[in-house]
């Protein structure tokens, strides 16, 4: 039952783990899908926007290494409670865009079907609340490699996330100084200029 809780362990920290990359890489999308649900005020986007998805990841890492572990799994179930509550929300007020979870990673409307995926999220971190009341966790060993797994596969989408970024403010700056005329294909004359505000 231990493994049972160290998968769902990892499930859980993956899906907050994406998501926030998701958030940190396009923090703009994130921001107008919850000023278009009128889900916060603005002082409170702003707030949610900036902190929320280091909040994200920093639940995820805890999973992932089990430290403090029926602390985690309250506020895993709180978190999801929270996500469940809030597209309930909106599915009722007719607010029936995406949620935002995962950033530009996914425009899905919101629907029931997303509804029902999100209590099943909620169900399955009270089963995990449960076995590690009941059972605890597995030895270090094998948190540990968890820990390298998960590190690994976030470091790497974090990196790419990275250079996605960086790629699209280049294409801005050689757009900005005419020499880019599409995202996908920058010229190779690139004035020295643009190539100094890069660096």
């Amino acid at each position: 039952m231990q493994y049972v809780a160290l998968v769902l362990s990892m499930y859980f920290a993956a899906n907050l783990g994406i998501a926030a990359i998701a958030k940190i890489e396009q923090p703009n999308t994130f921001a107008t899908v919850l000023r278009r649900n009128d889900v916060l005020p603005e002082w409170g986007v702003r707030g949610v926007c900036r902190y929320f998805p280091w909040l994200e990841i920093t639940m995820a890492v805890l999973l992932v290494t089990g430290t403090v572990p029926v602390m985690t799994a309250v506020l895993t179930v709180c978190l999801f409670a929270t996500f469940l509550i809030v597209k309930g929300r909106m599915l009722v007020t007719h607010r029936v865009s995406d949620c935002g979870c995962f950033g530009a990673a996914s425009t899905q409307p919101l629907n029931k079907a997303g509804l029902a995926t999100s209590s099943l999220f909620l169900m399955l971190t009270l089963v995990y609340l449960w076995l590690v009341l009941k059972v605890g966790i597995v030895p270090w060993q094998w948190r540990t490699g968890a820990s390298v797994v998960f590190a690994t596969i976030e470091g790497g989408l974090g990196w790419l996330a990275w250079k996605r970024y960086k790629w699209n403010s280049r294409c801005r700056i050689w757009a900005n100084a005419g020499g880019c005329t599409s995202t996908s294909q920058p010229r190779l004359t690139l004035p020295d200029a643009a190539i100094a505000r890069m660096d």
